[in-house]
Parts: C-alpha cells; structure tokens; sequence
C-alpha cells in the first residue's frame, strides 16, 4: 500500500504514558493518521529515529510542561521520507528524503508517521545512510550551535570540549577540527576509549593524572582556553562533575563558557568570572525549533551540519540499532552505553 496515497491507512506509534525509568512507561497504539495536512506542514514516513539523552529527560518529565497531558510520543532527531505536503511548504516534495529535528512541545518521530514543520527539516545527504545521519542530528545541531551562535569564532582559537568519551561530545569535537581550532578534551578514566581520529588530532587531558585546570594552564602557556563546552546536563548532574572555580580558572581572558545546567556562581568565582571579562553562555539546542524566530540562522546550522557529514568532515557511527516496539530496551542500552549512539527503526 503505498503510504502518500491512502490516508486514511492507521499507523502504529509508541506513546509515552507515564514518567519514570520503569519499562512500563510506553504504550504501543495503533492509530488513524491525520486526514489534512495544511499549511507549513509535511507528513513523513519515518526511516529511523535517535534516542538522545532529551528523549531520557522528557521520560523523567524534566520538560513536562512543554507539552500538553500524557501520553506523548518521544523521538526528536529523525529521517524519513515525504509521504504529503500542505499548501505552504515550499523546499520538499513528495518522497523526498529529508532530516528533522522534531520540536519537544509535539508528537515526536517514534512511530511509522511523524508531522513536521517545515522549518524543522532539511534535505538527508545520498551518501550517508538514514542511521548515521538520524544519529548525528541532536549532538550535531549541539555542536554547530554552540561554535556559532554561543561563541564568536576565529581561526586559530581554542576550545576545551569536557568528557570527550560522551557520543555527543565527540561530533562536536570533530565539528571543530574542522573549523582549525585548537581541541583539548577530558578522559576520566583509564577505560574510556575516543577514536583515534580524534585523539590524533586533539590534545586528551586524562584526569586521573592531572588537575583539569593545571593541565589547561600548562598546555596553553598560561592563556588559558577560548571556549569551554560542558557535555549535556542529563550527564553532568548525573556523574561528572566539575568545580565551577577549576572551570572558570581554565577560560582565557574575554572567554566563553557554554553550559546546559543551571549554574550559580558566588564570590571569590564571580570576581575571577568579572576580571576576566569572560562569559557564560546557555546552551538548549531545543530552542531552535521551539521558538519561531531565528529559523534561518538555524536552518544555515542545519544544512551546514548535513553538508559536514556528506563531505566526511564529521562521521557518525551506530553502533546499535533496535525496533520501536523495544525502545525500553533500547532507552536502557542508551544509559549504560553512553559512547555509543542508539537508532530506533520501524
């Protein structure tokens, strides 16, 4: 049967119906899909769906109030292909093969059909495989937002990428080799492995044998670094942890650090924060599509970040896929394996 011709077909999604960790929390339903698809709007077959840590912390209800009761259906980085398009959309037609990055605050990509903004999507590169480009879209839109709208760039600045061994923070390592910054990352255990095409390139701090901030000081002849990137928040509250003194002791003079967490920085910190004229710059990938302004500086992020990939300036890697109907099992291999990159598939 083919999908853009018979709407009124069901689709199966699987729906989120209460907070918690427990694999009881999803629901398998087979429902009608939308008669009408009007507008800016694009309905899309789905191809493959990521598992980010925002999956994690919308399950936990962290974002509850971005959307409307329970249930809710997850999955916000997806590929897929255009079944229908409403009156207004303008970039796609009908099978084209294209990347999103679903909004929080609406059904996600966990199922066989998603509706999309068309603000939301750009064209999927024929090179890369639906697995590897879905796996790339949340840390990927991560990375270009935090080297381009958090910081101000140029040639030649240096970056501390912190946990170096967390998935998202390795395509945001690549991301800036390839703009030729100077890349510092961390290791905090002997057993953490980074792939040699970024431990080549990049300066690895192993935190077993060197305080963080003696090493940067070190490393950068006093100066300091430019920019510092924490990993997600859903991993520094939850096992990594940096004393806010030791971070703003590792920013240079007029220097950024970028953070998702909520921070609180009391005297003597503060004082060494002023004197250094740096900053502190928040960092919620979300707010792109959450927000209507500013959709062509995200869409410029976008496509950059499909054309990184199509070009092999930055790589991703599944290690692991699972079908829907086992997104408890795959949310669990998420959490033990957080090196590694999970797609879900219909």
């Amino acid at each position: 049967m083919d999908a853009a011709s018979h709407t009124n077909a069901g689709a199966s999604s699987i729906l989120l119906t209460e907070y918690g960790d427990d694999e009881g929390c999803f629901t398998f339903k087979h429902q009608m899909r939308n008669k009408e698809i009007r507008g800016n709007l694009l309905e899309l077959q789905v191809s493959a769906c990521g598992v980010s840590y925002l999956d994690l912390e919308m399950k936990n209800g962290k974002y509850k109030n971005l959307h409307g009761p329970l249930p809710h259906v997850l999955g916000y980085e997806i590929t897929g292909r255009v079944c229908r398009i409403g009156e207004d959309v303008s970039r796609f037609s009908v099978g084209d093969s294209v990347a999103g990055f679903v909004p929080m605050d609406q059904a996600g990509g966990n199922g066989d059909f998603v509706t999309i903004a068309e603000n939301c999507l750009v064209h999927k590169p024929n090179n890369v495989g639906c697995e590897d480009v879905t796996g790339a879209i949340t840390a990927g839109i991560r990375g270009e937002t935090a080297l381009h709208s958090c910081s101000r760039l140029s040639a030649g600045d240096s970056i501390l990428i912190l946990d170096g061994g967390l998935f998202d923070q390795q395509i945001s390592i690549q991301l800036a080799l390839y703009r030729g910054l100077s890349v510092f990352t961390t290791i905090t255990s002997k057993d953490t492995k980074i792939p040699a095409s970024i431990s080549e390139k990049a300066q690895v701090i192993d935190l077993t044998e060197q305080e963080l901030s003696e090493a940067i000081i070190e490393r950068t002849s006093g100066l300091g670094v430019d920019i510092i990137l924490e990993a997600p928040s859903y991993f520094t509250e939850r096992s990594i942890s940096y004393q806010t003194s030791q971070i703003i002791k590792c920013l240079a003079s007029q220097g950024t650090w970028i953070t998702s967490r909520s921070v609180q920085i009391d005297p003597p910190a503060s004082h060494v924060l002023l004197l250094k004229s740096a900053k502190i710059s928040y960092l919620f990938e979300q707010t792109w599509v959450l927000s209507g302004s500013q959709q062509g500086r995200f869409l410029h992020l976008f496509k950059d970040l499909m054309q990184r990939l199509e070009q092999g300036d930055v790589s991703c890697h599944v290690d692991k896929t699972f079908k829907m109907d086992r997104i408890s099992d795959a949310h669990a291999y998420f959490l033990a394996n957080t090196a590694q990159k999970i797609v879900l598939l219909p």
